[in-house]
């Protein structure tokens, strides 16, 4: 049963993934909690009332949600029974406001049971729960301040709901509850300088967010066969951090999308159909490997992406058309590490540790701060073929 921690959810979209049968999606389904499978699902308001109109008192106290049962509940409903024993694994599903949808905290079992009517159950989540950010601003606010600011706020859809002001054009998702707001991502060399701004932040590990419904970013292959759209997102802690991110973005060089040939350097009367192949080509692989590397050098972790660079392993001179633009042929890496590695002072053996040219002396070693504790992690065997391509031109022995 696999369900993303932090990732929204309706009632149906939980029946879809558990497979519930069309003819058993009511009953329980409907009301605070079911059993299915042999777990428990629970559904449950914070801070507000339910649609049946009871306003039980769920709330957060740390990394535990104090929850009240059904109003008839008692201790000794087998269910209730089954909690207590801690035999019964609960998938914890919430909100904070009616008819919206749920956020998926986590799998939990009862630390605590209190013998009353209705039972309050203290849950304990395996890995820290989501209790949605409240730190940030919610949805509805930051779609009120774009909107104060000259934003035009499109009808929402079920997914996300598009913003334009003049030649600007963000997206807001729905998925989610964290880093809300989502930006073209040709803005992708700037997101040094906007996570600067005070209260700013990002909780995507990875550089990009990806969405089907967001039509007018550009589209790149992430899985499987079909190009789905991208950008980058933003949390904001204030209305001011939201305000000051704006103004900043708005003298963010870019980097041109893949689908605007007209804003390169490009001559468009003079650029052959294979040079803009061969462009558009590059500005996918490098947008690959910032998505695969979460937009960190794979070797140092220098989180900067103005300072990264797509690094082929096996040269472009040696490799197919094919293996040019294959992610696996790539390394995402600082640029001194990327030199040394195109001109193989540095390659990396079947485990990812550096290995390191007789050529680098002690001192030049120390200036670029290698050591021979250096290594990749998350390599696989796509990576290793290529490796061993690289490892073999600039004469390497594992």
């Amino acid at each position: 049963m696999n369900f993303d921690v932090g990732t929204q959810y309706t009632r149906a979209q939980i029946q879809d993934v558990l497979g519930v049968p069309e003819d058993r999606r009511g009953g329980d389904w409907a009301t605070g909690y079911t059993r299915f499978a042999d777990e428990l699902f629970v559904f449950c308001n914070v801070g507000s009332a339910g649609r049946t109109g009871h306003d039980y008192p769920n709330r957060w106290e740390g990394e535990q949600l104090v929850w009240s049962a059904k109003n008839r509940s008692n201790v000794s409903q087998p269910l209730m029974r089954a909690v207590s024993a801690g035999s019964l694994l609960a998938h914890i599903f919430h909100r904070s406001a009616d008819r919206s949808p749920f956020t998926y905290a986590g799998r939990a079992k009862a630390a605590d049971i209190q013998d009353s009517t209705p039972v309050i159950v203290r849950w304990s989540f395996d890995q820290p729960p989501a209790k949605g950010n409240s730190d940030e601003l919610s949805r509805e606010i930051i779609c009120e301040e774009l909107e104060t600011l000259g934003f035009h706020l499109e009808t929402a859809g079920v997914k996300t709901r598009r913003v334009t002001r003049g030649p600007i054009t963000f997206y807001v998702k729905f998925d989610s509850n964290r880093s809300i707001l989502v930006v073209d991502p040709s803005y992708e060399e700037g997101v040094t300088v906007l996570l600067q701004i005070p209260g700013v932040q990002r909780a995507n590990r990875n550089l990009f967010y990806h969405n089907s419904t967001m039509r007018s970013f550009p589209q790149h292959i992430r899985t499987g066969k079909d190009a789905i759209p991208f950008g980058i997102d933003f949390g904001f802690t204030s209305r001011q951090a939201l305000r000051q991110f704006i103004v900043t973005l708005e003298g963010v060089l870019i980097t041109p999308s893949v689908d605007s040939a007209d804003q390169m350097d490009v001559d468009p009367r003079t650029e052959t159909e294979a040079m803009r192949a061969v462009r558009l080509g590059q500005q996918n692989f490098r947008r690959d490997l910032l998505d695969f590397w979460g937009a960190r050098c794979a070797l140092t972790g220098l989180a900067i992406p103005e300072l990264l660079r797509a690094s082929h392993i096996k040269p472009w001179c040696d490799a197919t058309s094919t293996e040019r633009l294959d992610p696996n042929n790539g390394l995402l890496l600082a640029v001194h590490m990327d030199g040394l590695f195109d001109r193989g002072f540095i390659s990396f053996d079947e485990n990812g540790s550096i290995m390191i040219s007789s050529r680098l002396n002690d001192e030049s070693m120390s200036c670029f701060g290698i050591t021979p504790e250096l290594s990749i992690a998350n390599l696989s065997a796509q990576h290793q073929q290529y490796l061993s391509h690289h490892r073999k031109r600039y004469s390497f022995t594992v």
